[in-house]
């Protein structure tokens, strides 16, 4: 399977109707699995799955469903918890002052969402 990203146009693209979107009948059957493995009761029905055999082999659509409920899962996980990415615990930190020389981000439980889940190293 190729691999290659969206360019910026094709990711605003996408966000749209996929019908309408001028994306490759590929990319489009890519993103509808996409939007099903991220769905509140995934199922792949026979529809879909003659639409992704059409565009990959069988080895292809395991390959990208892995990605994909590797990807949603971890997200799910990330939100559930309300873990928030270092770098934007920083900005926060950067604006309400000075950062410190070390550049560590300050665990201030009144602005974080996950409580210690959201500080580095809680998990370790």
């Amino acid at each position: 399977m190729t691999r290659r990203g969206l360019t910026e146009d094709e990711v605003q693209r996408a966000i749209g109707p996929l019908e309408s979107s001028g994306l490759d009948d590929a990319t489009v059957a890519a993103l509808r699995l996409a939007d099903t493995l991220a769905s509140e009761q995934p199922a792949v029905g026979e529809e879909q799955y003659a639409e992704l055999r059409r565009h990959f082999d069988d080895d292809d659509i395991l390959e990208l469903a892995v990605a994909l409920s590797l990807t949603t899962g971890w997200q799910r996980f990330i939100e559930a918890f309300g873990i928030r990415p270092d770098q934007w615990l920083l900005a926060e930190h950067r604006s309400a002052g000075p950062v410190p020389p070390d550049g560590q981000v300050v665990h201030r439980p009144d602005t974080e969402v996950g409580g210690d889940l959201g500080r580095p190293g809680h998990l370790q």
